[in-house]
């Protein structure tokens, strides 16, 4: 039965009885009561209430994160007679996630469903003279609707080895695999600023490639392991190694130890210190006691502000030219290629200039070595004071077979009595 009934009052008051006497019952129907039980999915009571039968249950949506809700099992229906639960039922929600490349062209959609971290296309996108970074935003576990672009950073060099070519998108990490990989070129592919000094560790081409390394450190680029070799090349034209500031003693490129081997681009040191210590210069090579440079092209340069420049000073090593250029200018003191190992010259150009006072020299002949020279366009100009094609002040023995001479004061000055052939 899905109704009671409760009794109200008889249709006619009672009496003392006189004679025969009818009396009809009155009663109210009172409809049964049922309780209705909600639960969610995992079984979980969420809440009960009674409800009178014949009335239609009612209950606001649950809520699931990450879900949708689609209804109740059993379907429900008019309560009759007996208590009844109810389950919830949910859909898990689902979402599409757009990879893109970022002009926007799409690389990717896929349909994930909610809390799923969605997977980024199988091959990186790529860009000519970049390399991929990341997808911005970074990729989370979905819970709506996601676009995720491609990012790119710029190529700044690449090294090549026996396995193949890997750009890096910085130089300490191109400068790094050189170092690692013996035989290895590195090559710019854009222009470099701000270095402090950089080691060089192992046996590697340098390939400036028509790009500059640029910094202001005493050393800019050191070689400091002996038995390797840094060659420097330029396959494009234009390629510059500069350092630049008011540091004491400024080389540009400073073989502590090793192989020096220059083929190409612009080295050069400047000095822009304007005080009156005499203890600034500016060095483009410098090469250092039983180790060597062999310079075939390219320009090496040094300049100072005040006081003395150096374009490749050999201090001990031994240094081969056969071709390129080699500057020093200063106000004071300039000596193009400063000779204090052998050192022999053929089909290159040394200049030494001052602007000042003193001395120019085009080669500073210091020490009991031996300096050689084939051929080639040496010159000397000195504003004030002396200006000498070789200065000889040791007994050095100097061997002239050919060359252009050029000074402001005379081609040689010997002081040192030097062997002069």
């Amino acid at each position: 039965a899905t109704n009671s009934f409760e009794f109200v009052d008889w249709d006619t008051p009672l009496a003392v009885v006189t004679g025969d006497a009818t009396y009809t019952a009155s009663f109210n129907t009172v409809a049964k009561k049922f309780m209705v039980t909600w639960k969610d999915d995992k079984g979980n009571e969420i809440d009960h209430m009674e409800y009178a039968s014949g009335q239609t249950p009612t209950h606001e949506d649950p809520v699931k994160e990450g879900y949708t809700f689609t209804g109740w099992t059993p379907a429900i229906t008019a309560v009759m007679d007996k208590d009844q639960v109810y389950t919830a039922n949910f859909k898990i929600n689902q979402y599409t996630i757009r990879f893109v490349d970022e002009d926007g062209t799409e690389l990717k959609v896929q349909t994930v469903n909610h809390g799923v971290k969605p997977t980024a296309p199988a091959n990186k996108p790529t860009k000519d003279g970049y390399s991929f970074s990341a997808w911005n935003p970074g990729i989370v576990a979905a819970t709506e609707d996601a676009t995720y672009t491609a990012t790119y950073l710029l190529n700044i060099a690449s090294v090549t080895t026996s396995k193949g070519t890997t750009p890096y998108t910085s130089w300490s990490g191109a400068l790094d695999a050189a170092n690692k990989a013996e035989n290895s070129t590195l090559k710019l592919l854009t222009d470099v600023g701000g270095l402090g000094s950089q080691a060089i560790k192992q046996t590697f081409t340098l390939d400036l490639n028509g790009h500059a390394l640029r910094g202001s450190a005493n050393k800019l680029l050191e070689l400091q392991t002996a038995g390797k070799t840094l060659t420097i090349r330029d396959s494009q034209g234009g390629g510059k190694i500069e350092t630049k500031s008011a540091n004491s003693q400024l080389v540009a490129v400073y073989v502590t130890k090793g192989t020096l081997n220059i083929e190409g681009g612009h080295i050069r040191a400047e000095n822009t210190y304007t005080g009156t210590s005499t203890s600034y210069y500016g060095c483009g090579v410098l090469v250092s006691s039983g180790y060597a440079c062999n310079m075939s092209g390219g320009t090496v340069e040094g300049i100072t502000n005040i006081d003395v420049a150096y374009g490749l000073y050999n201090n001990g090593g031994t240094v081969t030219i056969t071709g390129g250029t080699i500057n020093a200018e200063a106000q004071t003191k300039a000596y193009g290629v400063h000779v204090k190992g052998n050192t022999t010259v053929e089909n290159a150009t040394v200049n030494a200039t001052t602007t000042r006072t003193t001395i120019a020299d085009a080669f500073y002949v210091t020490a009991a070595k031996t300096l050689t020279i084939h051929s080639g366009v040496f010159t000397a100009n000195a504003l004030t004071t002396a200006g000498y094609a070789i200065e000889a002040t040791a007994a050095a023995t100097i061997n002239v077979n050919g060359g252009k001479f050029k000074s402001t004061t005379k081609t040689v000055s010997n002081t040192g009595s030097a062997t002069i052939q």
